[in-house]
């Protein structure tokens, strides 16, 4: 059996993730009563079984020197379920903030390339099948992101792991500025069209935590918020980029990573100037963390 020992860059890795995560959730709960959200700490439960179930299984395969691509398996769906769940800490406590919204501004890109939000809907709703189409398109998401997490470290390509989780938890740090300063109401809300079931749940979330009334913060019920970047094309591009030596996948999810862009303007509630952003943002912080890692190397 080899040895499964941690390398320094290993190490540094770890660190730099736990510190991530420390740092988006412990300001967060500080500051919540000032702004009067409260916590169902009982909520906390399943996510924290989760990750001591994830945790275990990593720590047995390493203790035990086992398979190392297995071992590795456990530690990368570990941080995509500890990096996705802190995020909405500082999300939430920064939506809180009252500023004013933007709607009128960042719809400006929209207009200029002939996408004005009323012209869209209007034509999405004389071709229902392109609608239905980017509704599959938007949700495809989710059986990606899994892929992108549990592939590299099975085919024992833990750097492509780590250039994910890095660039994800880079994109989470570096969006929290923007997120701060830019709201808006979605073109659904702002335009008065009736939102789909999912964002409609959003919106009232959105609007409780303008209305600066109390509100109880439950791990549970999150939502994730249509903001600026969009973190759906963030991740799609994420993906991409970490299945793009996987024989058989790595077509189709460069299919995706084009698609799920362009389909957060109809289904995911997104204004242009929101996708561009998440592109930007989504190559910015694959080079930071291939920088990263080859600094520690």
């Amino acid at each position: 059996m080899s040895s499964l020992s941690f390398s320094k860059s290993d190490k540094a890795f770890h660190l730099f993730l736990g510190l991530s995560c420390i740092f988006m959730v412990l300001p967060s709960l500080l500051f919540f009563p000032l702004f009067k959200i409260y916590v169902n700490w009982g909520s906390f439960l399943p996510l924290l079984l989760v990750l001591l179930f994830l945790g275990g299984g990593a720590w047995v395969y390493h203790s035990l020197r086992l398979r190392e691509n297995l071992r590795n398996l456990f530690l990368s769906a570990f941080w995509a379920v500890a990096l996705s769940n802190s995020y909405f800490f500082p999300m939430y406590l920064l939506h809180r903030i009252p500023v004013p919204m933007v709607d009128e501004y960042v719809m400006l890109p929209d207009i200029w390339l002939g996408l004005y939000p009323p012209r869209l809907f209007s034509f999405l709703e004389a071709h229902p099948w392109i609608s239905l189409f980017s509704d599959l398109i938007y949700y495809l998401l989710l059986p990606l992101i899994i892929l992108a997490v549990l592939i590299p470290p099975l085919r024992k390509e833990w750097r492509l792991a780590q250039e994910y989780h890095l660039s994800m938890a880079f994109s989470a740090l570096l969006s929290l500025p923007m997120i701060a300063l830019i709201h808006f109401q979605t073109p659904w809300a702002y335009f008065g069209y009736p939102p789909k079931a999912i964002f409609e749940i959003q919106g009232k979330v959105f609007l409780e935590l303008q209305s600066q009334a109390p509100f109880l913060f439950s791990l549970d019920q999150v939502q994730g918020m249509v903001q600026c970047p969009s973190f759906h094309t963030i991740l799609a591009i994420q993906c991409y980029l970490s299945l793009k030596n996987t024989p058989y996948l790595s077509k189709p999810a460069l299919a995706l990573a084009l698609l799920i862009p362009i389909s957060a303007l109809p289904s995911g509630g997104h204004y242009l100037i929101d996708i561009v952003a998440g592109v930007v943002l989504a190559f910015l912080t694959r080079k930071m963390a291939q920088k990263f890692l080859d600094h520690l190397n």
